[in-house]
């Protein structure tokens, strides 16, 4: 069934009068419109065997997981509306502004086109839109709103590639972008594990691919080498892609893996991994944010247990001890209600009466960060709004203003300190590395293990060695590469190539002596009849030896094949027939008389020379 999507003003009865007189803006006052783009469900899944959330009514709607998210935006424009001080300290500022939010809720589907569908018409009252989560999402939405002037602030996108002013003018974002993450994790491998070698496997789409090149450049920088593939989220292509990638992964010799991907293709990559090695004892693997604990409980008992000890890093929102969120943790979490946002929602993706006590905020991830981010989100907007028209209607640059106007913002939120720089990006991020953990029936936990604070590793009992950190298959020791041979140790391959020198020079020897003891008087004898040296006469007698013939005729092979691929690059230009004739003269001391000879077949003057040779009946 179509999801039901009520009017935020419709349905009044049905909501009680606490919360809903604070959702809806006051009679006297200048009304900002808000398109919230939240994802509810999985448009992409058409079946209930590829769905990943729960399959009703012919739709895949997401867990409930996300409907943190929904609370938490909406809770913003209560809080906003209300001029709540108690909730955040900026709100107590606004004394003069007559403005209020009003929203549409909408479903983004985690899809272009519900994305697009879902917003409609924006020239027609939206002021600003709020989301999408998805990086490759909002690089087609960001095109649309910037190309009107309309305002546009994510929570979850975090690609790199909408730092684009050009094709994405009215951009901005609560959640940090991902360089900060990539040029975290490179230091962890580098300064942390002492690695040389490492890797990145990454879904291809805007996130994906703006990850891995961020996370490339700050590697590279560091001296480190890099090997990655990507892989298709395309459901007829992802199973061959995934497998291919994983495999030459596998071969790169990479004991540190950094996974960019999505809880649909995570499953099959780990089942790839532990097929072809790249996931073993010894390893460490390493996720970025588009990953939940949680999602880790859906896995099969043997990706579980390699699974244990695994790393996550990212940009969190929400800190234990930072005011505004232990505030919102503690004491208004558990009072909010169902029926605040149930009439907002679709009818097969209702909140349960349990919701607000049965999930922890202290330890719910998509509350504390995408659920943070789009709170503060959202009070952006309603703040941007009153510096740009503290009161009356808001003018018809307002989409300008609240651009130029975002560098001059700044104020505590749910996810800290939030600030934005001249792309609209925020300004600093609080980079955490956690230890995913699952034991047995217990499910998947993330244990903060430390912290990347001016460009430095903290890390919680000081060191790494007393944080508690483990690794994949829970390893207590990090993984170690082969170490190259020392100074005093050869390697294997030399001592052969040493052997086979020996053993050449040795069979030359032989030969020599062999050939001494008779040869000497009567090539003193030749060589003084020919004007040569003894010895000249003496290495043609070895040239002609078997063992030597052989590898002379490989080597003409060559020299005849490379002879021919006249136009092969960085190969010397080749000498004219005259110029070896000559060459050959001079080295027999002869006078070049004759006309030059065949050079493809053996050099003339070898052959007479020889052959004054046997007549002398040796």
């Amino acid at each position: 069934a179509a999801p039901n999507r009520p009017s935020p003003f419709g349905h009044l009865s049905a909501r009680p009068a606490a919360m809903l007189s604070l959702l809806l803006p006051a009679v006297a006052s200048t009304n900002v419109s808000l398109a919230i783009l939240i994802r509810h469900s999985d448009a992409r899944s058409a079946s209930y065997e590829t769905c990943a959330g729960e399959w009703i009514n012919g739709a895949c709607w997401m867990t409930d997981t996300m409907q943190t998210v929904v609370a938490a935006s909406l809770t913003a424009v209560t809080d906003f509306n209300a001029r709540n001080a108690s909730a955040l300290p900026a709100f107590g500022t606004l004394a003069g502004c007559d403005k209020q939010l009003r929203f549409r809720l909408l479903d983004s589907g985690g899809t272009v086109a519900k994305s697009v569908r879902a917003l409609g018409d924006l020239t027609s009252g939206t002021d600003v839109v709020i989301g999408p989560g998805r990086s490759s999402v909002s690089t087609t939405t960001a095109a649309i709103t910037g190309a009107l002037d309309i305002p546009q602030i994510s929570y979850w996108s975090t690609s790199t590639d909408l730092d684009d002013i050009a094709l994405y003018p009215r951009f901005m974002r609560t959640i940090p972008t991902d360089q900060a993450a990539a040029s975290s994790v490179c230091s962890f491998w580098k300064r942390q594990l002492g690695l040389s070698t490492v890797a990145v496997l990454y879904v291809q789409d805007p996130f994906g691919r703006a990850y891995e090149e961020a996370t490339k450049v700050a590697c590279l920088a560091l001296g480190l080498t890099f090997a990655s593939e990507g892989f298709s989220e395309d459901e007829s292509l992802r199973e061959k892609s995934i497998r291919d990638a994983v495999e030459s992964l596998s071969d790169s010799g990479a004991k540190a893996l950094l996974v960019l991907g999505f809880p649909s293709s995570l499953g099959l990559i780990v089942d790839s991994a532990l097929a072809t090695g790249l996931l073993t004892a010894g390893t460490s693997w390493v996720f970025a944010d588009s990953v939940v604990s949680v999602d880790f409980d859906e896995l099969s008992e043997a990706a579980q247990d390699a699974l244990h000890g695994s790393l996550q890093i990212k940009a969190v929102g929400a800190t234990d001890g930072d005011p505004q969120w232990t505030r919102f943790a503690s004491e208004r979490w558990a009072a909010l209600q169902p029926g605040d946002f149930n009439p907002h929602l679709p009818a097969d993706w209702q909140i349960r009466d349990d919701f607000f006590t049965a999930v922890d905020p202290h330890t719910s991830a998509i509350l504390r960060e995408p659920g943070a981010f789009a709170y503060d989100a959202v009070v952006t907007a309603g703040l941007l709004s009153c510096q740009v028209a503290p009161a009356g209607p808001l003018p018809d640059s307002f989409g300008t203003q609240f651009w130029n106007s975002k560098r001059s913002l700044s104020f505590d939120g749910l996810s800290g300190r939030v600030e934005f720089d001249e792309k609209g990006d925020r300004s600093s991020a609080n980079v955490q590395l956690f230890n995913l953990l699952g034991q047995g029936a217990t499910a998947f936990s993330a244990q903060l293990v430390a912290q990347f604070t001016e460009d430095e590793w903290v890390w919680k009992g000081g060191s790494r060695e007393h944080s508690g950190v483990i690794y994949n298959f829970g390893e207590l020791e990090p993984p170690v590469e082969a170490l190259p041979p020392t100074q005093d140790e050869v390697p294997p391959y030399l001592i052969g190539i040493v052997c086979a020198l020996a053993g050449c020079v040795a069979l030359m020897l032989c030969l020599r002596c062999q050939s001494v003891g008779w040869l000497v008087p009567p090539l003193s004898r030749i060589a003084a009849s020919h004007g040569t040296s003894p010895w000249t006469l003496l290495r043609r007698r070895i040239a002609r030896s078997a063992p030597v013939r052989a590898c002379a005729d490989r080597a003409r092979a060559v020299r005849r094949a490379c002879s021919r691929a006249r136009t092969t690059p960085f190969l010397r230009p080749i000498a004219t027939p005259q110029a070896v004739w000559e060459r050959l003269c001079r080295r027999a001391n002869k006078e070049p008389t004759e006309g030059p000879p065949d050079v493809e077949r053996r050099p003339f003057v070898e052959q007479r020379l020889w052959a004054s040779v046997l007549e002398q009946k040796l």
